[in-house]
């Protein structure tokens, strides 16, 4: 790893990033719970955080205080393989021991609307998040967020339904 100007890291490789990412999370995690005994964390879908999730699936932490989000997601069914939940639950969250009920996704399968609503009401409840990962897709995207697209400033989730790239309709958090 390489440190420019005081705040850029430049890791070797996407394993190096991974394990620093990971450890750095858990110790957020560790102070959070000592100071206020939940840690909240919103999770990004995409291939680049594949590493960083199976490290976390075999690492030590006090599950049970843990929250977890999404920043997005696609309008596919419950199970699809190319949801973003489906995902991080087979590599990470589906044999891990934080609570099922600690697992706050957007529940695309409800319908645009009311899966925007439904994650709007469980978002309501947060104050602010401990962290919220973000990963860009090759377009610029950030969490179904596309460039030159408008989005309403008074929601907090909003619905994508003109994607350039499949599947045309998506549900992300908004950038408030």
């Amino acid at each position: 790893m390489k440190i420019l100007n005081d705040n850029w890291l430049i890791f070797d490789d996407e394993t190096s990033l991974s394990k620093a990412l990971a450890q750095e999370i858990l110790n957020i995690a560790k102070k959070s719970i000592s100071e206020k005994d939940c840690f909240s964390i919103v999770l990004t879908g995409g291939q680049s955080v594949f590493n960083l999730y199976k490290i976390l699936s075999k690492a030590d932490s006090n599950w049970d205080k843990w929250h977890i989000y999404i920043g997005d997601e696609r309008f596919l069914p419950a199970g699809h393989k190319d949801r973003n939940d489906q995902t991080i639950n087979e590599i990470w969250l589906d044999n891990s021991p934080i609570p099922k009920n600690n697992i706050h996704f957007i529940k695309a399968e409800l319908g645009l609307l009311e899966a925007r609503l439904e994650y709007e009401n469980t978002l309501k409840k947060i104050d602010k998040f401990d962290v919220v990962l973000l990963s860009m897709g090759e377009d610029g995207h950030i969490a179904s967020l596309f460039p030159n697209h408008v989005y309403p400033e008074e929601q907090m989730v909003i619905v994508e339904q003109g994607s350039p790239k499949p599947p045309k309709e998506r549900i992300s958090m908004s950038c408030q």
